[in-house]
């Protein structure tokens, strides 16, 4: 079994996979407040280790950072210690990051870059992440953030193209709006929330996010993002079409279903 710890909300967010060929089944899904998450390290995590292959942990947002890098075109070693470097500069020492590198982009003359996208995460961040599972028979394989790891779900899903796409994770109290032109991470942001019950339209919710896409567009005065895909909690169509009106995007359907089998059997899964 694959078990995946998200830790990008206020709830702890757990979910069991088993791989089915290229698909994945669920086989669990767990959500615990940070309190009570302690008894799950102490005894679930310890009683299901036989059965744990693989263990996944996304870092809070908070503790990461996302940005792309164009740098000359050497070779893998080379490359790897100038994006530390560039890395180092913009965020200081305290990070480790993964590199992705999005292909060769024209530079002045004939030179040619090579542009690279960073994701890292706090060093503490991940000491306190790897402390936790000290007791069990399987350490995490992999840590990483929430937008490389949707970067990777949309990707399966073949919804990343070169029409941007903005992601919309509804939760409550922190919503995430994650916008991709391709592969490319363009920007990343938390929205608060309100409960249902004292925003039932979801009004605020929807003038935050026409106010992140407008300021993509701001950011990217020659593109505009052209999909919308919402997730999580469930918006009213009214939302989704004001949206997509104000904007001029269309929504685009989230169907995790095709990846991962017998999702429906768990409703509140987030991606």
């Amino acid at each position: 079994m694959i078990l995946c710890l998200d830790f990008t909300s206020k709830k702890v967010k757990i979910m069991g996979l088993e791989r089915e060929g290229e698909k994945f089944k669920v086989v669990t899904s767990l959500e615990f407040v940070i309190s009570d998450l302690a008894k799950f390290f102490e005894e679930d995590i310890k009683n299901m280790s036989g059965d744990i292959d693989e263990i996944r942990v996304l870092g809070a947002l908070e503790n990461t950072f996302h940005k792309i890098f164009i740098l000359p075109d050497l070779k893998k070693k080379m490359l790897k210690s100038a994006l530390e470097t560039e890395v180092i500069k913009s965020f200081g020492n305290n990070y480790q990051f993964r590199m992705r590198d999005l292909g060769e982009v024209s530079g002045p003359g004939t030179k040619v870059n090579r542009k690279i996208m960073a994701g890292g995460i706090k060093r503490d961040t991940l000491e306190e992440l790897s402390q936790m599972f000290a007791k069990s028979r399987t350490e995490p394989s992999t840590y990483t953030t929430y937008p490389v790891a949707l970067q990777a779900l949309l990707g399966k899903l073949g919804l990343l193209s070169e029409e941007p796409l903005a992601f919309m994770d509804l939760d409550c109290p922190i919503s995430r709006i994650v916008v991709f032109k391709e592969e490319e991470i363009r920007l990343t942001r938390e929205l608060p929330t309100a409960e249902r019950e004292k925003d039932p339209e979801n009004s605020a919710l929807a003038k935050d996010i026409y106010r992140t896409l407008l300021f993509y567009n701001d950011t990217y005065p020659e593109e505009r993002v052209g999909r919308l895909v919402f997730a999580g909690n469930p918006v009213s169509s009214e939302v989704e079409q004001t949206l997509s009106q104000k904007t001029g995007a269309k929504v685009v359907p989230f169907v995790p279903g095709t990846l991962f089998l017998g999702i429906k059997g768990f409703p509140k899964i987030h991606p």
